[in-house]
């Protein structure tokens, strides 16, 4: 697979609706899995009430950037056994490879994750000192850096406005992907997707140029591999 290429895991159900819909649904800062993102932490709290302060002075600006924004996660990574297992519900999932340069607003907005970071801690009586715009200029940029614990992503973020996104069902659509967007479907090793199935669903929905891969076990190395289809 091209080195430039970033991945995109999901699981059978949510990668067949991403084909049909042609979009990728959008995350929103709240629904991330890491308890540590759009978080900041406060010196000086009363003790025993660092929960409420935080509630107090932090759930306004989590809810503004809400209502505003959101992303799509990918990674540079395809090997790695541990990202299959995490985002394609144990390896019985779907990966597609994407194309980012071809759209140069899409390079422009997307973002890679900081694990060298430490955690944004700010004196609670400076941060109460702030202007609203100082404090968004603090925090604006806190969804770019995770625990390095999570390095193994190798994450970069697409940062998606929700007023340019498509909304379905209480969700938000990112539905301007071109055709060449998506350049390979790498279905997981115990996938339940059938090669047929998938290649009917991608020429169905525009993706004519889309490849099928088939993820294997290697028989040699911790690593996932990557084999071509039988001829459909």
């Amino acid at each position: 697979m091209d080195s430039s290429k970033y991945y995109r895991y999901l699981r059978d159900e949510a990668a067949i609706k991403t084909i049909e819909a042609r979009a990728f649904r959008v995350s929103r800062l709240t629904e991330l899995n890491d308890p540590f993102e759009w978080h900041i932490g406060f010196e000086g709290t009363p003790l025993g009430m660092e929960d409420e302060y935080e509630r107090v002075l932090m759930d306004g600006f989590r809810e503004q950037a809400n209502r505003r924004m959101g992303i799509i996660c990918f990674s540079k990574e395809i090997k790695d056994p541990v990202l299959w297992s995490h985002y394609t519900n144990i390896h019985r999932g779907i990966a597609f490879a994407v194309n980012m340069d071809v759209n140069p607003h899409l390079i422009s907005n997307l973002q890679k994750v900081d694990y060298d970071k430490p955690p944004v801690v700010i004196p609670i009586q400076l941060f109460k000192q702030m202007t609203e715009i100082q404090k968004l200029e603090m925090i604006k940029d806190l969804h770019k850096q995770k625990s390095s614990s999570w390095r193994y992503e190798q994450e970069f973020r697409l940062v998606m406005a929700l007023n340019e996104c498509r909304p379905s069902g209480g969700s938000y659509l990112w539905d301007k992907m071109p055709p060449s967007f998506i350049t390979h479907a790498i279905i997981g090793f115990r996938s339940s997707v059938s090669e047929q199935y998938l290649r009917q669903a991608l020429d169905l929905n525009g993706f004519q140029h889309t490849q099928v891969l088939k993820a294997k076990r290697s028989r040699t190395t911790y690593e996932i591999k990557l084999e071509p289809t039988t001829k459909i």
